[in-house]
């Protein structure tokens, strides 16, 4: 799997639970370490672990992602501009974002 650039994550290093060449279904609701996984759901990993998003919040959970990445970038420069500690400005609050929304209208 390595060599196609997939990610496993695993438990344990060797596959104990599965039979190799058991069949398999495709398009079913699964649970994974308890959590429900439906066709159609977004599932985002990194090497902290896996966070799956129900299909019918994709939306919604991306638009706050992306404006909280932003809110993010905007503290890092005034945390640069302005020559403080992280945590003057971090994390970002709900004034923050507020601020940073009025500050990206002024720059279209």
């Amino acid at each position: 799997m390595k060599g196609y650039g997939f990610a496993i994550f695993a438990q344990r290093r060797t596959p104990t639970a599965q039979e190799y060449g058991t069949p398999a279904q495709a398009g079913v609701d699964i649970q994974c370490a308890g959590v429900l996984v439906r066709p159609g759901d977004v599932l985002v990993g990194d090497d902290d672990g896996i966070v799956v998003v129900p299909a019918a919040w994709a939306e919604e959970v991306i638009a706050w992602v992306e404006e909280h990445e932003e809110a993010e970038e905007y503290v890092k420069g005034k945390i640069l501009a302005e020559h403080v500690s992280p945590g003057r400005y971090y994390p970002p609050t709900e004034e923050t974002i507020k601020e940073m929304r009025r500050f990206k209208a002024q720059q279209r």
